[in-house]
Order: structure tokens, then C-alpha cells, then sequence
């Protein structure tokens, strides 16, 4: 019998975007508080793993240096979350009763993010953090070059969820590197509520002009540009 790998890899980005559909809604009733615990923890997870992951980020992939990584990882870890620490993300945002106004923050669901192999530590440490500090699940997707860095940090991301006992199915990497698993991300329109790609302009055109799920895209100079983005029927 024949194995289909388009189809496996495809099958593969469906089951874990379903999973991190399912743990989201538990996250989806978390106070701020709780959710900067889990965020908290996993940011402590990831900084207390910077030196070995930079270091292999860079025999993996080849790309900058290992001190370079090392600042770029404390960066996306200890620096951003003292940044976002006290950024209030859900719940009641603003209030103004004299307008009779009030402004109410929710999730989205599901995020998903194509990882460079330029950085495959940092960034995936930013968008998980980013994604459950608004009570979003994350499922990533990386590059062949860096494929043993980005399970080296959720894996390190999924033990600080599991020390304040959280699943680990909230955040999740795409074992599948093929164009199949990224493309498939890009229509799981019943699952995934917006994605986030990250690399080449060519993965990022491909994803403005193709994608049937809402995009958050980076254009030149890091400038975000936002596609279709508006509550996902399910």
C-alpha cells in the first residue's frame, strides 16, 4: 500500500489545529490574571533554555551567531514579557459610561504561524507568548532547516504550560515541513482563525493571495498589513 505524504501532512495540520481549537475553549473563559500566569510561565521556560537553543539554532540552520541568539532569545522572553506584563488583552478594556461605551477584548481562536529559519527560537517564543497572553492557542509551522530548533523550544514552551498545569496542546509544532502542511493551514477555515506568516515575500504573497483563513502579514520593513480579518463562522 502506497503512503501519501501530501495527504499525511495535510491529515497531520488538521488533527492539531482541531486539538488547539478544543484546548482553546477552556482558555477562552480565563480571567487576565490567569492567562499571564500561563504566559509567565512559559516565557520563564523558554529564558531559562536561551543559551542551549541559540546554540543550536545556530549549527542547525547555519544563520547568524550563537551570543546574537542568545540576547535575541532573552529579548523574545524576559524583555517583551516585562513589556506585556500589566497590557490588559480580555475582559473590559475601557469604559466610558457617560457615552455609554465600553470596550470588551476577546479571543480569536486559533493562531497560526509559519516560522522562519532565520529565527526559528525567538519567534516562536513571540507568537506563542503573544497568542495565549489573549487567550489564543498557537500551532506553528517551521522550515525543514530548523526543524530540531522548533521542537527544541515548544517543547520548552510546553513544560512551562504543564508546570501551572495547562495542556500542552495549546501550543503546537507541525512535525510535516513540506508546502502541503503550510498550505493546508492557510484553508483550515473550520479550525484556524488567523495566520501569521512569517519569513520570505514569496511564502507571505502566497499566503495574502491564497489563504481562505483571516492573515496578519508582515510587508517591507516589518509593516503589518491585515487580510479578510473578521469573526471566523464555525
Amino acid at each position: 500500500m502506497e503512503f501519501d505524504k501530501d495527504l499525511a501532512a495535510r491529515q497531520e495540520a488538521r488533527d492539531l489545529s482541531r486539538q488547539a481549537e478544543q484546548a482553546q475553549r477552556l482558555l477562552a473563559e480565563f480571567p487576565q490574571e490567569k492567562l499571564d500566569r500561563i504566559v509567565e510561565a512559559m516565557a520563564r521556560a523558554f529564558s531559562a533554555a536561551a543559551v542551549e537553543l541559540a546554540e543550536l539554532a545556530v549549527a542547525e540552520t547555519g544563520f547568524g551567531n550563537a551570543e546574537d541568539k542568545v540576547t535575541k532569545n532573552r529579548f523574545a522572553s524576559e524583555t517583551v514579557l516585562g513589556r506585556i506584563r500589566d497590557m490588559k488583552c480580555v475582559g473590559v478594556l475601557n469604559e466610558s459610561p457617560k457615552e455609554k461605551l465600553w470596550e470588551i477584548g476577546v479571543p480569536v481562536g486559533v493562531i497560526a504561524a509559519i516560522v522562519p529559519s532565520t529565527n526559528p527560537t525567538s519567534t516562536v517564543c513571540d507568537k506563542a507568548m503573544m497568542a495565549l497572553k489573549s487567550g489564543n492557542a498557537c500551532v506553528l509551522r517551521g522550515g525543514k532547516e530548523a526543524f530540531r530548533s522548533a521542537n527544541a523550544i515548544v517543547a520548552a514552551m510546553q513544560k512551562g504550560l504543564k508546570k501551572v498545569g495547562m495542556e500542552a496542546t495549546l501550543v503546537q509544532l507541525v512535525q510535516d515541513t513540506s508546502r502541503e502542511s503550510a498550505n493546508e493551514l492557510m484553508h483550515l477555515n473550520d479550525y484556524v482563525d488567523v495566520l501569521i506568516p512569517r519569513g520570505g515575500a514569496g511564502l507571505i504573497n502566497t499566503c495574502v493571495r491564497t489563504a481562505t483563513v483571516n492573515v496578519i502579514a508582515t510587508g517591507t520593513g516589518g509593516r503589518m498589513r491585515t487580510f479578510g480579518l473578521a469573526p471566523t463562522a464555525r
